[in-house]
């Protein structure tokens, strides 16, 4: 697991190119399966920053578990960038005359997700939820046990999607039903953290990267006979998405991590990109939904999934990693002399 920690930073690189790759509207040719496939299940890379979130949340409290400190922190690192890019969404959907004052405000303070289902940035009110319960998260890990906390948590989560599928609020199992992948985020965090003895059996299974291996072919396997014999609309109702992500998620982090350990000893070239991707994860996925939105108004938006139109998301793409650096680039200073106030006036108290 200690590869986990160690690219980590690389490892939301390899997710945030997938969730690219799942976003662009390009369709794959059948003989190109392995490709298409994975092109198709791009969407686990969410689930992979779940699980990275949960890792890296566990280790930062346990450095400082000041709530404040942690808000302060986690508050200061989004909301800027959040802001800074609803502003970009909203001028380029006022422009096209498809924007409301009341729909502004509402997608500016993550709220039209929870209310309306807005699936455009879903991700940042999702994860700040996320930020919000894990203070009491890591506080009941400390005092019942990490292991004990995290299935509770996990089953809470799981009677929510039946709440949400019964209350027709269907849109927002692309979050809840991701949540035991951030609470199995933090109990590895705990593991790792506590630093087991070897032989200890849950230990020795984390750690094993056959059974990752397997693992990860056998939810490979149940994801593809789930996307062959079902309708995209039964998926979405029923959460069928993304019950197999969650189960892939460690496992393929572990199997990555594992490669990216001898890819490091060939070149570094590879490595340092995918950690220069990762390190402005955010901005990217931020900018990238501003971008690839453009396809649905250019001149080949009739050629919708086709492969023609790789072209086009090779320019988005490009496009979108110059706008999350100079994103970055922008908001950065302003994040540095936040953070120093907030945490600050933290230490002052």
């Amino acid at each position: 697991m200690g590869n986990i920690i160690k690219y980590r930073t690389e490892l939301m690189g390899i997710s945030i190119l997938w969730i690219m790759l799942f976003h662009a509207q390009v369709e794959i040719a059948s003989s190109l399966m392995p490709l298409k496939f994975i092109k198709s299940i791009g969407y686990t890379g969410v689930d992979i920053f779940f699980l990275l979130s949960g890792i890296g949340l566990m280790f930062s409290m346990s450095k400082n578990n000041s709530c404040k400190n942690f808000y302060i922190k986690r508050l200061i690192r989004i909301i800027p960038t959040f802001w800074l890019c609803i502003i970009i969404w909203g001028i380029k959907h006022y422009i096209l005359g498809e924007l409301s004052y009341n729909w502004f405000f509402l997608a500016l303070t993550g709220t039209d997700f929870w209310v309306y289902g807005n699936l455009e940035m879903w991700f940042i009110p999702a994860i700040l939820l996320c930020y919000l319960i894990f203070p009491a998260y890591f506080i009941s890990s400390h005092k019942f046990g990490a292991g004990k906390v995290f299935v509770a948590a996990s089953a809470a989560s799981f009677a929510a999607v039946f709440f949400a599928m019964e209350a027709s609020l269907n849109y927002l199992l692309i979050f809840i039903i991701r949540m035991p992948v951030f609470f199995m985020g933090a109990y590895i965090g705990a593991l790792l953290i506590r630093d087991r003895n070897k032989n200890v059996f849950p230990e020795v299974l984390w750690n094993s990267k056959a059974v990752s291996v397997v693992f990860l072919i056998l939810s490979t396997i149940l994801m593809a006979v789930i996307l062959l014999t079902t309708e995209d609309s039964y998926r979405w109702e029923t959460g069928l998405w993304w019950y197999p992500s969650i189960l892939m998620a460690y496992p393929l982090i572990m199997v990555i991590s594992f490669l990216l350990s001898f890819v490091e000893i060939l070149t570094d070239i590879l490595t340092n990109s995918m950690k220069w991707l990762g390190s402005i994860s955010l901005e990217i996925y931020l900018v990238h939904n501003i971008v690839f939105s453009l396809s649905d108004h250019m001149l080949f938006q009739g050629q919708s999934w086709n492969i023609a139109r790789a072209p086009e998301y090779v320019i988005y793409f490009i496009l979108s990693l110059i706008g999350a650096w100079l994103v970055n680039y922008a908001i950065s200073p302003i994040n540095e002399r936040l953070e120093n106030y907030g945490l600050g006036r933290e230490r002052g108290n």
